[in-house]
């Protein structure tokens, strides 16, 4: 077993990715969108769970397919059938929830061992379906630096349920009680809210929760609360349930959800009024209460000082944020793709362990676990388009991309292996400087057409972040993968405004030399010249996925200048590109 791998595969709704881990230690994870270029690598269809991450598995098995002891993939296609079908539910025929369409998504998924078995010759009594909240459990607890953790998993919805509590400790995780049983969810209600507000990509209101998010801080969050808790129910312990009459999560419609508000819900291209800041600001605060409630639960049944989380939800860094500061546990680990490309990595460690007979677990120590590019295979790209760029060998890098963003520019930058996650932690990167309060404008809405009241996120160094932010318990171990907002130092404010959002916090990435090397250089060198150990770093894409190669790097960086205003150098490997007669050297 010692140099056998076992995959892991998410690929039942969307988010579809793939992880291999040898001897407990995660070796690669890719999200097949990184591949194709279709934000979320694929819509949760019914119709289409037999579309398996196939780029995303291309990369995986590379030499490995003779080594693959186990395959898990995150998902019990039976338990959704059996449970999803006869609801008192408005449904529409052949969709979510109907007979036909249930029946569609089972048959469907369950072709998934077949086609492993015939594509890359994967053997069909190797695969295992670990149940999709237990994935999110998995990838939660097995990469935490804890040898003994309470774990809770929010998201919109596994096989029927949406929340999970569980205990860690060693190498097993007993399940302590799965519920958030549909359609009393957490997850489904930021989806729900998402569509009402118009926040949508390619017409879906599933990924429009960060940008819910963003608009909550400038909300008044007493002024609906009540109206929530009207179909919203919660007691002390975090035991939800929600009225799916009024919610209709499966049809779309909005009229009773609008009503009980009084107002309507917002078209495309209209204006964000304060009703939808406060409609925004009254859901955070509903799932501040839940997931602290939640908690105090799970703490009292484990009585563990240590909290694993997981489940799309655990990306809202504000909850993370206030139950680190009001919550029971002392210290709480965020896994970085925590939504259900994370469950890739659940998939994969929980058959390592329960499977292979799998004994050490390897913590985490980096997020990085992409494709990556030779100085060899970077020059050839930049050498394709001479027609288009310039660019030069740079041997410092570091220092030169810090001097020219301590003046000024805007540089996307591109290094490394890629990140796994939603977002980029600084080797598929934009940088900006935090001083300059025009750079929140020109970067995420002149470059990236991003909405105004979206912040941008301050990376820094980490043996200086506790002098320019408040991080409550000493912060998390997860800061260092963007999971948490902390208050910007009062003695700070008003000096990195492009990072300081409309309520004073920044979503924080720390960066130390060991976590990455190049990064920390890059931030030693801008501190120097400037006295500010602080970046902007937003992911390196202009909507669409975050860039994977270095031929999407050129395109992106090309791409940034065709409505004006664009990133005024690409830092890729050791060479420093410019558009073509933009400037001498």
């Amino acid at each position: 077993m010692s140099d056998k791998c076992v995959l892991g595969i998410n690929s039942a709704y969307h988010e579809p990715a793939v992880a291999v881990v040898r001897d407990g230690q995660i070796i690669s994870a890719v999200e097949e969108e990184r591949f194709n270029r279709k934000k979320h690598g694929k819509s949760a269809l019914v119709s289409n769970t037999d579309e398996l991450p196939f780029q995303a598995l291309d990369y995986s098995l590379q030499g490995l397919q003779g080594e693959i002891m186990a395959v898990g993939n995150s998902f019990d296609p039976i338990q959704r059938y059996v449970r999803n079908v006869g609801l008192e539910d408005a449904v529409t025929e052949g969709d979510w929830g109907s007979r036909t369409g249930e029946r569609t998504f089972y048959e469907g998924l369950l072709k998934t061992p077949f086609i492993l078995e015939a594509r890359y010759s994967l053997p069909r009594d190797r695969f295992h379906w670990i149940p999709h909240q237990m994935s999110h459990a998995a990838s939660a607890f097995y990469p935490s630096p804890f040898e003994e953790a309470a774990i809770l998993t929010t998201d919109g919805i596994g096989e029927f349920g949406s929340v999970a509590l569980a205990h860690g400790r060693g190498n097993q995780i007993a399940l302590i009680k799965e519920e958030g049983e549909y359609p009393n969810s957490i997850g489904f209600l930021w989806t729900k809210a998402s569509g009402f507000l118009n926040f949508l990509l390619s017409g879906m209101p599933e990924y429009g929760a960060g940008t819910v998010m963003a608009l909550a801080s400038y909300g008044n969050p007493e002024r609906f609360y009540s109206k929530f808790r009207e179909f919203v129910h919660y007691d002390d312990e975090g035991r939800l349930t929600v009225d799916g009459k009024v919610l209709q999560f499966r049809n779309g419609a909005h009229d009773r959800y609008g009503g009980i508000f009084g107002i309507k819900s917002r078209k495309e291209g209209e204006a964000i009024t304060q009703d939808h800041m406060d409609f925004a600001a009254g859901l955070q605060k509903i799932t501040n209460e839940v997931l602290l409630g939640l908690s105090k639960r799970l703490y009292r049944i484990t009585g563990s000082k240590n909290l694993c989380r997981a489940g799309g939800v655990a990306l809202n860094c504000t909850s993370n944020s206030y139950l680190l500061k009001n919550g029971p546990f002392e210290n709480i680990f965020v896994f970085p793709g925590a939504n259900d490309m994370g469950t890739a990595v659940g998939a994969a460690l929980y058959a390592h362990f329960n499977f292979c007979d799998g004994k050490d677990r390897v913590p985490l120590n980096t997020p990085y676990l992409g494709p990556e590019f030779s100085g060899k295979d970077i020059k050839s790209s930049l050498k394709e388009r001479t027609r288009e760029i310039d660019y030069v060998h740079v041997p410092d890098i570091e220092k030169t991309t810090a001097y020219l963003l301590s003046q000024g520019s805007v540089v996307a930058w591109f290094q490394g292996r890629m990140e796994f996650g939603p977002r980029a932690l600084g080797n598929r990167s934009i940088f900006a400087d935090p001083r300059r309060s025009e750079m929140l404008s020109r970067v995420s809405q002149q470059i990236k057409g991003r909405e105004w009241f979206r912040p941008l996120a301050p990376v820094v160094l980490e043996d200086k972040v506790d002098e320019w932010f408040v991080r409550p318990r000493g912060g998390s171990v997860s800061d260092q993968w963007m999971l948490f907002a902390y208050d910007v130092q009062p003695s700070k404010i008003g000096q990195i405004p492009a990072v300081t959002h409309y309520d004073n916090t920044g979503r924080v990435q720390v960066v130390n030399q060991q976590s990455n090397e190049r990064l920390h250089t890059l931030l030693r060198h801008f501190n120097d010249y400037t006295g500010v150990p602080v970046l902007v770093n937003t992911s390196f894409n202009i909507k669409e996925p975050i860039v994977c190669t270095p031929e999407q790097a050129i395109d992106t960086y090309l791409k940034s200048w065709q409505e004006g205003n664009g990133i005024d150098f690409l830092a890729i490997g050791d060479y420093l590109v410019i558009r073509k007669g933009d400037r001498v050297w």
